[in-house]
């Protein structure tokens, strides 16, 4: 029984994974164009980065990573939004600031939540929380910029 239970957890582990695999390619290309009306000019965007520091001991994994010489937008793509996710954001970009600050990276990071779903309440909070929103609108996605001013981290 324990076997067949492990089993499980693996392929539901693995469908879970394959399924935000297939929200990141829905949700990140074209975002650099995107956040341009929002007066960002990003020239790259990397996905799947891997920020590590042993010696602090932060650790973590950037979905994707829009990034200029002065500002950086750090994406958290989720399959569906809750507000544990935007929670948890929130923390995850308090390491970010302290990992660029540790390498001297003086550049302002911003966060945007990209979603496939997301309940109204769930998204009034993510943009009450600073946050820009990345979601599906129709046959495209739209960002969504914060209720007030964006967080800046």
């Amino acid at each position: 029984m324990q076997k067949v239970l492990k089993e499980t957890q693996r392929v539901v582990g693995d469908l879970g994974n394959r399924f935000g695999d297939i929200a990141e390619h829905f949700l990140t290309p074209g975002l650099r164009g995107k956040f341009e009306k929002f007066g960002f000019s990003f020239g790259e965007l990397s996905r799947n980065v891997e920020w590590e520091n042993k010696n602090q001991n932060i650790s973590m994994e950037l979905d994707a990573l829009l990034e200029n010489g002065t500002q950086a937008m750090v994406v958290e793509v989720k399959a569906k939004l809750d507000k544990a996710d935007i929670d948890e954001q929130i923390g995850r970009m308090e390491k970010v600031r302290r990992y660029a600050d540790l390498r001297g990276d003086a550049r302002q990071f911003y966060c945007a939540m990209a979603a496939l779903s997301a309940s109204g309440r769930v998204i009034e909070y993510a943009l009450s929380h600073g946050f820009y929103l990345i979601m599906p609108s129709g046959e495209d996605v739209k960002v969504t910029k914060p209720a007030s001013e964006p967080m800046v981290w």
